[in-house]
C-alpha cells in the first residue's frame, strides 16, 4: 500500500535533500524531527510520521504507530491524513477492516481535492465497496481525479479517456 503526503517536498525543504545528513544517524534524524512537530499538533508533520511507520522508513513498521498518527492528522481535516486514515480501513492495517469507516475519511479527502482520494472514492462507488453502488458518483470522481493528472483515474475502468471530455 502507498501512503501520501509531503514527505519528499518537506524533507528536501529542511534538510536541501531527500537523503539523511552525514552527521545524524540515519536511523534517526527524520523520525525526530517529524516527531518533535507531530508532537506540538502539526497535522503535516503527523501525517509524515504516520507514513514513516506505516512504509517502515528509519523505523520498525507499526501500522498500529501510523494509524494513531494519521487519526491525529485527520482529526484536524488534514486532507493527506484523511486519506491515509482511510486507505488504513479501506485494507485493515493496523485496524480491522471497515469499507464505511474507510469511505467517511476517503470521501472528506477527495471533497478537499486529493486527486488520490477522488480516484479511491470515485472505485468504491464503482463497485459499491463502503457505499452505495453508484456510476454517475463515481464517473464525476474520477473525471476530477484524472483533471488533476491522475493517470489511473484518466483510465479508468470503462469510462476510459473520454473522461476528461
Amino acid at each position: 500500500m502507498k501512503f501520501f503526503g509531503t514527505f519528499s517536498q518537506k524533507v528536501k525543504q529542511l534538510f536541501g535533500t531527500t537523503h539523511s545528513p552525514k552527521s545524524a544517524p540515519e536511523e534517526d534524524w527524520l523520525v525526530k524531527k517529524f516527531r518533535s512537530d507531530a508532537e506540538k499538533g502539526d497535522a503535516d508533520s503527523q501525517n509524515s510520521l504516520g507514513m514513516l511507520y506505516a512504509n517502515g522508513i528509519n523505523v520498525q513498521q507499526d501500522f498500529k504507530k501510523a494509524l494513531h498518527w494519521f487519526r491525529k492528522s485527520a482529526d484536524q481535516g488534514y486532507s493527506l491524513g484523511q486519506c491515509n486514515l482511510g486507505l488504513m480501513y479501506l485494507d485493515g492495517y493496523g485496524v480491522e477492516k471497515d469499507n464505511e469507516e474507510a469511505a467517511k475519511f476517503i470521501r472528506a479527502a477527495a471533497e478537499k481535492g486529493v486527486a488520490i482520494a477522488q480516484l479511491k472514492i470515485g472505485e468504491m462507488y464503482y463497485d459499491g465497496n463502503g457505499v452505495p453502488r453508484d456510476y454517475a458518483k463515481a464517473k464525476k470522481w474520477f473525471k476530477s481525479a484524472a483533471l488533476q493528472g491522475n493517470e489511473d483515474a484518466i483510465n479508468a475502468k470503462e469510462f476510459g479517456s473520454s473522461i476528461c471530455n
